[in-house]
């Protein structure tokens, strides 16, 4: 070893464990050499190194007597740090551990200079180091001013190859200054670009690899050069391993020219000339932008026969050829590469190339088709067209005259739009789609194809019955009359029916607004909205959806984009928990502590009149006041106790007690918001006959404050403080209706809450326990449960057989017990208990929904029964409307409300390298896991992952094994109390569906797990998870056709966590507001 131990381990703890690592790689890969050896022995040398990174970096390590008196290095790191660098490391690694240098030392023990220059003793080192220094000093600066002299030389000669058997274009590169060399290898030479190495072509070519030694004029062309050199590296770098033994994915000694590559090239080299190479040989081409000048001669062969010629001495087999860029069409003739405009392409190309394909100089027609040569072949190539031998009156007669369109509109019985056309020709007038057409003018055949096509791209389709046009779709017939028919008013003379000006695009308007307050109920009367207000629900639910429309039952449409008055329409139903069917009438009845929220959106309508009845605005005005109702008394109790403030306050809140408003109290500390609030419950002992229990939640530091405040101002209010232990507060809970007040903390109504509902209801289960899969344990309720044997395989009959004995068990306990209500879950339960139902619970039970049953096909009208005489409908998907009949409802997600919450988590960037698409669950279907498998087995950069059991779990393992897909994994069974960190670990959530009724309209549980989590997901085409996918931006959307592998990579290389986030906060939120609404209807329709 040449260097002592302590120096090595002082520089290695200063440099740390990780420069350390990458010195050793440094060493080990031979990226260090030593250019300086100034040795006299463990205790006391010099060494001066140079390391290869992304740059050069030259370093140097003085010791004397021991210690490091000096080190150096040219990297940001040491500048930064002034400390040991990696470089220093590994300068001095291998120093002390190749061998070569201990031996050169031994065999010359004085100063050594590896590049042979000035030695001297330990005794002139000083001298020696001076020299050496100026020595290294010169010649890096002759070897920079080398460089320097090279710079801006060298030429770059591109060389564009045809491969005509393939019909492939590539292209090559020369470069040089007096003689050019061919670049063998575009990566070796992107990567000697990217380290600036000095590199030797030949005798005549030796430099170092910057821009800066290019020609300036070839800097464009360096660029694409290096641009599509990385490409290919990343290309062949990634390419599958497996098929290496054929050869790289692409050639590394040209670029294969694609679409977007030669709009590319030709920008670059535009009114350039550049080698070109073919079948034929080697010469230059000529890169311009301009159409080819060819001319087409029409001849009069005879009287009945003419001809189309080429007019140019040009042979289209051997000097014609087109290439397509993405933008684009070039041809090449002869020695010349020309852009071809759009016009040229669609016209006098398409023709070269029918003569090209059919090895044609001249192309023969009689005398019958000039009408088709002068109204579609003449106007497309009027300027590459010259006449033999024709007269010019000839010409005129087959010139085609300006075309008219007519178009007559009508609506049919089923709302359909109809249109007559008729073509025009002077006083000539027809229909184009009648089988014969007989007209003595020449007729423009472009612009009747024009016409036509118009009439198609709307929608228009030929409807032979009535030999007119028929335009059937929904959204097209909106489209047509909102935007495209005042196009075709420009071009055609377009005429009306009227039934068809009846059914127009309508704007919802709400003439005037009158509210007032009657007998403790706030009356909304909005008979003036132009909109039939049974139709309204349907309006409001596309509205929410932004749409653009909704059709009215009367075929005319309503335009949904940004109006004021659907948007308060929206936020009065909504916020004020109104049922449509309530505004059926126009009238609507609220309670009157609706009445601020109301006074607050009126505010937001604008030319509409608002008539307000008296009582209406005495309440508004009160809230308004800021001394509250002078006519409101204060209780004897504490009338002498209250400062002037707080009975304001007390009136405050004992006005909007009385018009049952909730409020806060938000005076600042110390100013007797304790006193006010006991001040109310005396008011309701002193007034009020049956004893009210008021509760007081508060922190549990002022439970006793709160009852000896009212004990010391309010010293006959009967106050119960609730504590103790479970037990004890459960007993106290028991007594609460002998108190005004009782008194408990947040955290124990958190633990007590369920004590207090019990207090008020009774729930029972009457369950149809399949197997026995639940035991009683598993509810807090009492459970009758109906036990029967579920059978896989059992056929429809013994299920209607199981279902029947279930509702006679049913029935049986709903006799023997009074219940006040029920919940209703499942179709088939309501179906076979519906004459039960609608006899004995009628507007008494709860209609809950969460899956689609085939009893619907058979039992429509039971199921329309069912669902107008409930009290309450629950769907979990807004799609079951599709097959269900029309009703009112509300919308309950399968997502737990606590789980909206408190298990959401961040989402994370996804490793482009390591996707891991899960499917978690029950494993049902074979078929939908089979195909993503099949779309994604054994591909590198994914791993599918299985969790869960189900029917299709051994099917899809035998099929894993037999494909040997080697990407694929298998979890099984997994405890439910393990599904959030198994999910925490994949990128993607599979939840791909099966096409059938249910899959298309229900939302999987794993689509809210898919949010609370974070995790984009894949979905099915189709149904309504798609539609919420694509609305908010949660996933992609596949079907058995579509490469899933790529745009599972396309999305996920531009996944951005933050923006994703915040679509799953949008659909979340809409979630929460559902789930709101859906809290307060059940505790409405159950008189909570």
């Amino acid at each position: 070893m040449l260097v002592n131990e302590k120096i090595k381990e002082e520089l290695y703890e200063n440099a740390g464990d990780i420069r350390v690592q990458k010195a050793r790689l440094y060493a080990k890969t031979g990226k260090v050499e030593i250019a300086k050896i100034n040795y006299t022995n463990k205790d006391n040398f010099e060494i001066t190194g140079k390391v290869t990174g992304q740059e050069i970096y030259r370093t140097n390590v003085t010791v004397e007597s021991g210690e490091i008196s000096d080190i150096t290095c040219e990297c940001q790191d040491y500048r930064e740090r002034y400390a040991a660098c990696k470089h220093i490391i590994a300068t001095v690694m291998e120093f002390d551990e190749n061998q070569k240098y201990e031996n050169m030392l031994l065999k010359d023990k004085s100063t050594l200079d590896i590049n042979k220059k000035i030695r001297a003793n330990a005794k002139y080192r000083s001298f020696t180091q001076i020299v050496n220094e100026l020595y290294e000093e010169e010649m890096h600066e002759a070897e920079e001013k080398k460089a320097e002299e090279s710079n801006g030389k060298i030429k770059i000669e591109p060389r564009l190859i045809y491969d005509k058997y393939y019909s492939l274009l590539k292209m090559d590169f020369k470069i040089g200054d007096k003689r050019m060399y061919k670049i063998k290898n575009l990566v070796e030479f992107f990567e000697r670009m990217q380290k600036a190495e000095k590199f030797k072509y030949g005798n005549n070519l030796e430099f170092i690899h910057t821009k800066e030694a290019f020609a300036e004029e070839d800097q464009p062309i360096l660029e694409f050069i290096l641009k599509h050199a990385e490409t290919i590296n990343f290309v062949n770098s990634n390419s599958n391993s497996n098929y290496r033994y054929y050869g790289k994915a692409l050639d590394e000694t040209c670029i294969s020219v694609s679409q977007t590559t030669l709009d590319e090239i030709f920008e670059l080299f535009k009114n350039k000339e550049i080698d070109f190479k073919s079948d034929i040989g080697e010469s230059t081409i000529k890169i311009i932008e301009e159409d080819p000048k060819l001319y087409f001669q029409v001849k009069k062969i005879s009287d009945e026969e003419y001809k189309i010629i080429l007019n140019n001495n040009i042979n289209l087999t051997r000097d014609f050829s087109v290439f397509e860029g993405k933008n684009n069409k070039y041809v090449l003739l002869k020695r010349t590469l020309y852009k071809c405009s759009k016009n040229y392409e669609n016209s006098v190309m398409k023709l070269l190339c029918i003569f090209k394909e059919n090895y044609l100089t001249e192309i023969s027609f009689g005398k019958e088709q000039l009408p088709e040569l002068f109204s579609v072949i003449i106007p497309r190539l009027k300027n590459n067209i010259e006449y033999q031998e024709i007269e010019e009156q000839d010409i005129e007669k087959y010139r085609p005259k300006k075309l008219g369109v007519k178009m007559f509109l009508d609506f049919d019985e089923n709302d359909r739009i109809l249109a007559e056309i008729k073509f025009c020709y002077g006083e000539t007038e027809f229909n184009p789609l009648q089988p014969k057409i007989d007209s003595k003018y020449p007729r423009d055949m472009i612009a009747e194809n024009k016409a036509v096509n118009m009439l198609r791209k709307t929608g228009f389709m030929f409807y032979e019955a009535k030999g007119c046009f028929i335009l059937p779709e929904e959204e097209k017939i909106y489209n047509f009359l909102s935007n495209e028919i005042d196009t075709y008013m420009q071009v055609f003379e377009v005429m009306v029916t009227d039934n068809f000006k009846t059914k127009q695009i309508k704007q919802p308007k709400i003439g005037s607004i009158g509210i007032k307050v009657e007998n403790n109920l706030l009356t909304i009367d909005l008979e003036k909205l132009n909109i039939d207000p049974k139709e309204l629900e349907e309006i409001m639910q596309r509205y929410k959806l932004k749409k653009k429309y909704y059709k009215l039952k009367d075929g005319s449409f309503i335009n949904l984009e940004e109006n004021q008055d659907l948007e308060f329409v929206d936020k009065m139903m909504s916020g004020m928990d109104i049922n449509y069917k309530q505004l059926e009438n126009g009238e609507i009845k609220i309670p009157v502590n609706r009445t601020l929220y109301l006074n607050q959106l009126l505010k937001t309508v604008t030319d509409t009149q608002i008539v307000r009845n008296g009582e209406y605005k005495k309440i508004v005005n009160e809230l308004d006041k800021e001394n509250g109702d002078a006519d409101i008394q204060i209780p004897a109790v504490v009338e002498n106790t209250l400062r002037y403030y707080q009975k304001t306050g007390y009136k405050w809140l004992k006005t909007l007690d009385n018009y049952k408003f909730g409020g806060i109290l938000a005076d600042d500390m110390g100013l007797g918001k304790t006193v006010q609030m006991l001040s109310i419950v005396a008011g309701y002992v002193e007034q009020e006959s049956q004893r009210r229990t008021s509760i007081v939640i508060c922190p549990s530091s002022l439970t006793l404050n709160w009852q000896n405040e009212a004990q010391k101002f309010t010293n006959g209010l009967q106050t119960l403080v609730i504590r103790g232990n479970a037990e004890e507060r459960r007993e106290l809970i028991q007594k609460i209706d002998n108190y005004d007040i009782i008194i408990t903390s947040y955290d124990l109504l958190k633990r007590d809450i369920d004590v207090y509902k019990e207090k008020n209801i009774d729930v029972e289960v009457i369950l149809l326990n399949r197997d026995k899969r639940v035991s009683n344990e598993e509810f807090p309720y009492k459970i009758h449960s109906c036990d029967i044997i579920a059978r896989e395989t059992a056929s429809c009959v013994r299920k209607i057989y199981d279902y029947f004995r279930y509702s006679r068990f049913v029935r049986r306990i709903l006799k023997q017990s009074d219940y006040s209500q029920i919940v209703v879950f499942t179709i088939a339960n309501a179906v076979f208990l519906s004459y039960y139902l609608l006899s004995y619970y009628k507007k008494k039970y709860i209609f809950d929904i969460r899956d689609y049953s085939p009893l619907v096909k058979y039992t429509v009208p039971i199921i329309r029964r069912l669902l107008n005489n409930s009290a309450l409908n629950c769907f979990s998907s807004p799609g079951f409307r599709s097959w269900l009949p029309a009703c009112d409802y509300v919308i309950c997600h399968n997502a737990r409300r606590k789980s909206l919450d408190e298990d959401i988590v961040n989402a994370r960037d996804i490793d482009v390298e390591n996707v891991k698409v899960l499917t978690i669950g029950q494993l049902r279907n074979f078929i939908t896991n089979k195909m993503l498998m099949d779309h994604l087995g054994n591909k590198s950069r994914i791993t599918i992952q299985f969790s869960g059991m189900g029917i299709a779990y051994d099917l899809l393992k035998k099929y894993e094994v037999k494909k040997m897909y080697n990407n694929v994994k298998f979890t099984g069974y997994y405890p439910k109390k393990e599904e959030f960190s198994i999910v925490d670990g994949c990128d993607f959530m599979n939840i791909i569906l099966p096409d059938d009724t249910l899959s298309r309209y229900l939302i999987s549980n794993r689509f809210y797990l898919s949010l609370l989590r974070r995790k984009p997901m894949i979905v099915s085409s189709g149904g309504i998870q798609a539609k919420y996918v694509k609305e908010y931006d949660l996933g992609i959307i596949v079907s058995s056709e579509d490469d899933i592998y790529s745009k599972i990579m396309i999305y996920a290389r531009s996944f951005d966590p933050i923006q994703f986030q915040k679509n799953c906060d949008r659909f979340l939120e809409m979630v929460r507001l559902d789930m709101q609404i859906f809290s307060r209807s059940v505790f409405y329709s159950l008189n909570l």
